[in-house]
């Protein structure tokens, strides 16, 4: 946008007045030493500390990212993420995007698991059912499902 604009300005200069040419000279000259300047600032390189800090501001690492960065290797899309800044910013959000999908899963292997474990007693022969039964209420709470209908 920058040059887009000092390419206008540049356009404007040819077609002005004479007298006005000192005058666009002077924002020609200013505008190209802030350019200057701003490249410079760019070149500037981040202690390692300061990047840990700002990746570490971008939100914190969790456990499951690590099956996402699995998902993203698998896809060859990992490349990205060689930068501790930018891979917090993708499983961010990836984790916000998949959050739901996989609290479901979660529920549904938990469901798998206790129909599967429905033999499983403890002493008073009761965890098998009590497992049963928790997994049942929790898939219709989600569902909106009433106890009568259950």
């Amino acid at each position: 946008e920058h040059q887009y604009l000092l390419g206008e300005l540049r356009q404007i200069s040819r077609m002005a007045p004479k007298e006005l040419d000192g005058d666009i000279g002077v924002l020609l000259d200013g505008a190209m030493a802030v350019t200057e300047e701003a490249a410079e600032d760019a070149k500037r390189v981040v202690s390692p500390e300061d990047a840990r800090a700002l990746a570490e501001s971008v939100g914190p690492t969790y456990a499951q990212d690590q099956e996402l960065v699995k998902f993203l290797e698998d896809c060859d899309l990992a490349r990205d993420l060689a930068d501790e800044l930018v891979a917090r910013l993708i499983l961010k959000g990836m984790r916000a995007d998949t959050e739901a999908l996989r609290l479901e899963r979660d529920r549904e292997q938990e469901a798998v698991q206790s129909i599967e474990g429905a033999d499983e007693t403890n002493d008073d022969g009761t965890e098998g059912t009590r497992k049963m039964m928790e997994t049942m209420l929790w898939k219709a709470r989600d569902d909106g499902v009433g106890v009568h209908e259950i």
